[in-house]
């Protein structure tokens, strides 16, 4: 690949053109999914973009710890869902599912763009994880299809635990020794949505928590968090449980 020229896709020669603004001679960072990284030089700026690989730089290794991380969010009207996809990326997060539960108010998701928002967070970040993401049209449908053997899902509730419902569920203190104890392979965190959960989606849950093992919930901090702290919040626990931070 050393010395080899390139014309890149339409999408690519945009962004370098009108997004990045480059030009002739400037440099640019190639990567592919194994971990492989080359230094390249523009070399033609017309309706797409040329470029000449220079130079290979050192080979990244792909984070390769056993355990993987898996969130499950409801998009917001706050933060669009590129904020969220780029977080997933950056953060090194395997899959999402994107769930619209009984109370998410956003409720159109521009599936046919997640690709880009996904290439776009690698370009950025200089993580070469792609992330699976899928949508969910129900909470039920998304916890479901998570929960399989050696897999840990949990609910993060963020407020007390005394409501009639979340007092009733399997309830985790020390999640670091839960996952060690008893070989968990994948962590599997459920944020809410902006309304928080419906009664309906507590019952399910509950249901679900007598006939699987492993499902619960996790209190975390003492205050009511807006959904995109929770879903950061999920992102940062897992990634110290399963030992990538």
């Amino acid at each position: 690949m050393l010395n080899e020229s390139i014309k890149l896709s339409d999408l690519d020669s945009n962004h370098i053109k009108n997004v990045l603004r480059q030009e002739v001679g400037d440099k640019i960072l190639v990567l592919n999914e194994d971990g492989s990284r080359w230094l390249a030089n523009i070399e033609e700026v017309r309706k797409k973009v040329i470029i000449r690989i220079v130079e290979q730089l050192e080979h990244r290794e792909i984070n390769t710890v056993s355990n993987n991380i898996h969130i499950i969010f409801c998009p917001t009207k706050s933060h669009n869902l590129q904020f969220f996809i780029s977080k997933i990326v950056e953060c090194e997060v395997e899959k999402a599912t994107i769930m619209l539960s009984e109370r998410t108010v956003l409720r159109r998701i521009s599936e046919h763009k997640i690709p880009t928002y996904i290439k776009g967070a690698v370009e950025q970040s200089d993580n070469i994880k792609i992330p699976i993401i899928k949508v969910s049209n129900t909470f039920i449908d998304a916890i479901t299809d998570a929960i399989s053997p050696n897999v840990l899902v949990v609910l993060l509730h963020t407020q007390s635990l005394d409501c009639l419902y979340v007092k009733q569920f399997q309830k985790f203190q020390n999640l670091d020794t839960y996952i060690t104890e008893n070989h968990i392979k994948d962590v599997v965190f459920v944020v809410g949505a902006e309304g928080g959960w419906s009664e309906s989606e507590l019952n399910s849950f509950l249901l679900l928590t007598k006939q699987f093992s492993h499902i619960g919930v996790w209190k975390i901090g003492n205050s009511v968090m807006r959904a995109e702290t929770a879903f950061m919040s999920a992102i940062c626990a897992s990634n110290i449980l399963v030992g990538k931070w």
